[in-house]
């Protein structure tokens, strides 16, 4: 799950660049986000947001909040997500602005 501060991940999905995350499962699905690959996440629910996301398809993520959040960040509807860090997240990667995070 996605766990911790979230600002590094923002920042390397806006900007595309995977060391912005830090290491470990941020990191890897960053990459898997930003390459289109979902093999890069770590196996199991943060690959299945990988594919929700690089498919846009929000069913492909796991029910609940992984999956409310992959429709905020498809959508571009950040009142989607669940409230609190998931929707600031989702805001972050919406707007563009790795401060709402």
């Amino acid at each position: 799950m996605l766990i911790g501060n979230l600002r590094p991940l923002a920042e390397a999905i806006i900007t595309g660049n995977k060391y912005k995350a830090t290491s470990g499962p941020h990191r890897d699905l960053a990459e898997a986000i930003i390459t289109g690959n979902k093999y890069k996440a770590s196996s199991g629910p943060l690959r299945d947001l990988a594919e929700a996301i690089i498919t846009r398809n929000k069913y492909k993520a796991p029910s609940g909040q992984l999956r409310d959040l992959s429709e905020a960040l498809i959508t571009g509807n950040k009142y989607k997500a669940p409230s609190g860090p998931l929707r600031n997240f989702s805001e972050a990667i919406i707007t563009g602005n790795k401060y709402k995070a």
